[in-house]
């Protein structure tokens, strides 16, 4: 009985590479999921973040492209997400796969938006109080959510 020769490789093997699996930073490395912004907006440029590591919690403070002269400063803040897959990052370096797990994914999108009128973080004591604030402003007209 004569055997069918093996049909032709349509994908060979063009190169094998070792691959390394490295956790050194594997609890610093998040994957952001960042707003788009529409191109006749402008860029947004990051002038400052702060990361919570204990809750995943990223600050980003922005500021936009000027307007009418008026430069605009906003938050972005993050949540994290429950984990849907896993995810690494990795780097050919010298012939070499090196592979490094992800630690979460972090969706970032808007807080605020405003002129700048002065430094206040979503971890600060005035942005607590505003919230605590605005909290009991709602109580008192029945808007409890």
């Amino acid at each position: 009985m004569d055997e069918a020769p093996p049909p032709p490789d349509d994908d060979p093997v063009v190169r094998q590479i070792p691959v390394y699996l490295s956790q050194q930073l594997s609890g610093d490395l998040y994957l952001l999921q960042y707003p788009l912004r529409p191109h006749y907006r402008g860029a947004e440029v990051p002038l400052s973040a702060r990361l919570r590591r204990e809750n995943g919690l990223l600050e980003l403070q922005a500021e936009a492209a000027p307007q009418g002269g008026v430069s605009r400063h906003h938050k972005l803040v993050s949540t994290k997400l429950p984990p849907m897959a896993h995810y690494a990052i990795g780097v050919l370096r010298d012939g070499c796969l090196h592979v490094t797990p992800l630690n979460a994914t972090l969706q970032v999108g808007r807080l605020e938006v405003g002129v700048r009128s002065g430094p206040v973080g979503l971890f600060g004591r005035r942005a607590r109080a505003r919230l605590a604030a605005a909290a009991a402003g709602n109580e008192r007209r029945g808007l409890n959510t």
